[in-house]
């Protein structure tokens, strides 16, 4: 099973709310607090005399202002769990009920809610939420992890906290106790990392089944390209790369090549490009000796919801758009391609280059075929 985790932006705000309507707490009836509870100080009666529909709109209005953080895992693009973390000061239950707090001078990551789709319970999804937060915890220099797990005498599938077995697991160690309620602490070990080790753990291989949305989304970034770049100085944009075959499995990636006419100024072009938007690479090569590249929807802690590689070249016969149309019209060879895949993401989960140059001798062996398809 392929999962993927991120973090909870406006953006994903329709994702979020499609969780919590209807997968989460579905063997719970009657829970709708849309995880806001931990930032009052109210009792969970009180809250909920609110309503669903107050909650909801405390909900959305929370995402919208930043101040409800955390990240959501998706199955096959589809939200099937949530992990409600943030600064702990972000939290007023934390902040006025003495037993939570604390007397660190280090900044302390809280994590007050896991809930799982009941369907994908026991599939490592929890954990890997819980990984992803201590991974951003140690990247954004906090000292230290809390949670605040509850004791049960029985299993508990409303166990919102999480149970306390995944923490120990995960190295937190118990600091305090009232009653049924616990607080386990992890502390951050920062380790040496170089430029290169960070980025492979950050930017890792993600493999996706297909998504209809990715055709919608190489569009919209066409025309954002043709409105920044000026249709004048396009020869075409094209989508290429596993995104542009239906029904294969990809790196939710989509690939773009945009060619520019012979007499495009490059540095002009590159300069209309939003720095904060647009990460540029520039190298030499044999083919082109002034070869550009843009990245979009690379951020400082990972990927954003939308990532795009953005290929600038001069109009040519490129193989890459052979490579794509053999594919389409051939499924075998995208099952073989899928496939190809799945085995190599076991060994290449945090090298993309070693991924991709692994994948080499199959894209060599389905372009030679489709040049001579068309010949």
């Amino acid at each position: 099973m392929n999962y993927e985790i991120k973090r909870l932006t406006p953006e994903l705000a329709a994702d979020y709310f499609e969780f919590f309507d209807n997968r989460a707490f579905t063997d719970r009836v009657g829970a709708f607090c849309f995880c806001t509870w931990f930032h009052f100080d109210c009792s969970i009666d009180e809250h909920y005399k609110h309503g669903k529909d107050a909650m909801r709109n405390c909900a959305a209005s929370f995402i919208a202002d930043g101040k409800l953080n955390g990240y959501l895992a998706y199955v096959d693009g589809i939200s099937i769990g949530w992990c409600n973390a943030d600064d702990k000061s972000n939290y007023r239950r934390l902040e006025t009920e003495s037993f939570f707090c604390g007397n660190s001078a280090e900044r302390v990551k809280a994590i007050t809610c896991f809930e799982i789709a009941p369907e994908y319970r026991g599939k490592g999804i929890a954990t890997a939420l819980l990984e992803r937060v201590i991974s951003d915890a140690k990247d954004e220099g906090y000292g230290f992890v809390e949670s605040y797990p509850h004791l049960h005498n029985q299993h508990d599938p409303f166990d919102y906290a999480g149970p306390i077995r995944l923490y120990e697991k995960a190295g937190f160690a118990e600091v305090a106790r009232n009653g049924d309620k616990i607080v386990m602490i992890k502390e951050i070990t920062v380790i040496e990392e170089t430029n290169e080790e960070r980025q492979a753990r950050i930017y890792p291989i993600i493999l996706s089944e297909y998504n209809f949305a990715w055709p919608e989304w190489y569009a919209e970034e066409k025309a954002s390209l043709e409105r920044l770049i000026g249709i004048e100085n396009i020869a075409r944009i094209s989508h290429f790369g596993s995104t542009s075959v239906p029904g294969l499995l990809a790196k939710p990636t989509v690939d773009i090549l945009l060619e520019i006419k012979e007499n495009t100024d490059i540095e002009k072009l590159i300069a209309v490009m939003p720095d904060d938007e647009y990460i540029c690479l520039r190298q030499q090569t044999v083919d082109s000796p002034d070869c550009v590249m843009f990245l979009k929807g690379y951020l400082h802690d990972g990927f954003a919801s939308k990532v795009f590689h953005i290929h600038v070249r001069h109009p040519s016969d490129w193989d890459e758009l052979y490579f794509r149309d053999y594919l389409i019209s051939h499924p075998k060879a995208v099952a073989e391609y899928a496939e190809l895949k799945r085995g190599l993401f076991k060994d290449y989960e945090h090298n993309r280059d070693g991924y991709t140059a692994a994948k080499g001798e199959f894209i060599k062996k389905v372009t030679k075929k489709a040049n001579k398809t068309n010949g």
